[in-house]
């Protein structure tokens, strides 16, 4: 924009300035940029620092030179070029060596620790058990939540005990986690369970000489604090042995 030949009422609306008493940005505090108008931005400026104030929708986006995002800001995440800054990875496991009951949904390993836990079925619904008596073999079933997370992305791997074909189903469920320490029996009990990613579709054609995966369907991205994940499998076709693991992508929030 030139100011050429142009006119103060022509174009006052259009400048940007601070408001302080004609002296600038001097002072060693920020101002707010504002248009001739008096309409703020979200930016401000000082000697030494600048600030910007988003809105309940606002971004701040740093594009390359061929006008991709490189850098975008909200108010719920901060993204590098097409993934969070602060991607993490959870992963679950189970190696289900013996038979299993068909159409019954286990319980999967959380993070490292043995594969081979004792089983424990979330029910034989369409959808895992919204609500589970704790058992103490669950412990090492369940990923504990610190802080609130996004999911972005889930990915499913399964293959079993023999060459009949078999469809497998994996959930990824949010539970409320009774967080307690006291003589109780319903201490760390599950409830209010949501499904978080599922099996659309389901692994199918599954047998000993292949591994088959998925990518998941996310159903319901936003985890709380305070809640817990797990992760669950299910042989739909038969009581063949199953080895599952579950790749879940998140950012903190």
């Amino acid at each position: 924009m030139s100011l050429t030949d142009k006119k103060i009422e022509e174009k006052y609306g259009d400048l940007i300035a601070v408001d302080n008493s004609n002296s600038g940005i001097a002072g060693g505090t920020q101002r707010t940029l504002e248009d001739g108008l008096g309409n703020e931005s979200c930016l401000q400026i000082g000697t030494t620092s600048s600030t910007i104030n988003l809105g309940a929708s606002g971004s701040f986006v740093v594009k390359d030179n061929s006008g991709n995002a490189k850098l975008t800001i909200n108010n719920t995440s901060t993204t590098l070029a097409t993934a969070p800054i602060n991607t993490n990875q959870l992963i679950f496991n189970i190696d289900a060596s013996g038979s299993v009951t068909s159409e019954t949904h286990y319980m999967m390993v959380s993070g490292d620790a043995s594969t081979t836990e004792s089983l424990v079925s979330l029910g034989t619904s369409t959808d895992p058990s919204t609500t589970v008596s704790t058992v103490g073999t669950m412990i090492n079933n369940m990923h504990y939540l610190h802080s609130a997370i996004n999911i972005d992305s889930a990915h499913f791997f399964a293959s079993t005990g023999s060459n009949t074909n078999c469809t497998i189903n994996f959930h990824l469920m949010s539970y409320a986690f009774n967080f307690a320490n006291s003589d109780t029996a319903t201490n760390g009990d599950l409830s209010d369970g949501v499904v978080v990613v599922d099996h659309s579709p389901s692994i199918r054609f599954t047998q000993s000489d292949r591994i088959n995966s998925v990518a998941g369907t996310v159903q319901s991205a936003s985890v709380a604090a305070g809640r817990v994940l797990v992760a669950s499998i299910e042989n739909a076709t038969n009581t063949d042995s199953i080895s599952g693991k579950v790749v879940v992508n998140y950012h903190y929030i």
